[in-house]
């Protein structure tokens, strides 16, 4: 699993506005929106860890859990 996130100190990533990110999107890499790398590689840690599926893992790494993301 590839999440996509920023290393700039503000802003998202949105993978629908070029035409990179939505070929990123359509081949499965997931966007990290405004995450930190180590809140993304923690938190898709903690989630591969408690044995979901790679589409749960896909839906639940789009919502907040923690208010590691914005969205």
């Amino acid at each position: 699993m590839i999440v996509n996130v920023t290393q700039c100190n503000a802003g998202m990533v949105e993978m629908e506005r070029y035409k990179t990110g939505y070929q990123l999107l359509q081949a499965g890499v997931v966007c990290g929106y405004d995450s930190t790398t180590e809140s993304a590689v923690t938190k898709l840690m903690f989630l591969l860890g408690h044995g979901y599926t790679p589409d749960e893992v896909r839906d639940r790494m789009n919502r907040s859990m923690a208010g590691e993301i914005t969205i």
